[in-house]
């Protein structure tokens, strides 16, 4: 039955995924709701529906839904980034800073990760093992 519940809440992900890139807003949004009725932690479920709310304009829904996806996936830096801009636009200004420095952190985060990866490859590859270095044969023996 779980694979049968799963197949079926994507089946609706997909149908409301394109009748949202046609502009079928409502139609995309019934969708919307039958994953989420399949699967009530679906955070990208709750996103997509966000994001037909926001196309309809109708914003305090959308926050609801964003605060939804921000609950069940915190690091989901899109729809906090998105749930920022609209407290903004509320005049929300302490939650919406909360949000804008939340995300701050999260790619400042992904991006200290990069940095250091890329360092240690470009070490592994410039750089001479120490034991078959050329520095440690001319290092003076004690």
């Amino acid at each position: 039955a779980e694979c049968g519940i799963n197949a079926e809440v994507e089946k609706q992900l997909e149908m409301g995924k394109k009748l949202l890139a046609a502009g079928q807003l409502a139609d995309a949004l019934s969708h919307f709701h039958a994953a989420l009725e399949g699967d009530p932690d679906n955070y990208f479920a709750y996103y997509r529906r966000a994001t037909v709310y926001l196309a309809m304009g109708k914003s305090k829904a959308a926050i609801r839904d964003l605060s939804k996806v921000v609950e069940l996936k915190q690091d989901f830096t899109m729809a906090r980034l998105q749930r920022g801009q609209l407290l903004l636009k509320q005049g929300k200004f302490d939650e919406a800073g909360e949000d804008f420095r939340r995300v701050l952190k999260l790619l400042l985060s992904c991006l200290s990760g990069i940095f250091w990866r890329t360092l240690l490859r470009l070490e592994e590859v410039f750089l001479p093992k120490k034991s078959s270095s050329v520095s440690g044969a001319l290092l003076p023996m004690e």
